[in-house]
């Protein structure tokens, strides 16, 4: 039995959630598409999840469009 510890005791209540706004943005964000998920059909969203990821190639691609925008490194 050596070598043993005790038991850590579980918190009982609750933590609250951080109050990071980066992590308040995310929730947004996730919960509006939650919601876009809901009202659209499956095929629209099967759509628009196809042409975001051959629009994602060709910027890898380096074939770049003037309203593409340029993410930076903050």
């Amino acid at each position: 039995m050596a070598g043993r510890t005790k038991p850590k005791r579980r918190r009982v209540t609750p933590r609250p959630a951080p109050r990071d706004p980066q992590l308040h943005a995310v929730r947004a964000v996730l919960e509006d598409y939650a919601m876009v998920l809901e009202t659209l059909p499956a095929r629209s969203m099967v759509r628009c999840h196809r042409l975001t990821e051959q629009r994602i190639a060709e910027i890898l691609a380096g074939k770049r469009q003037p309203h593409d925008v340029e993410v930076m490194d903050l």
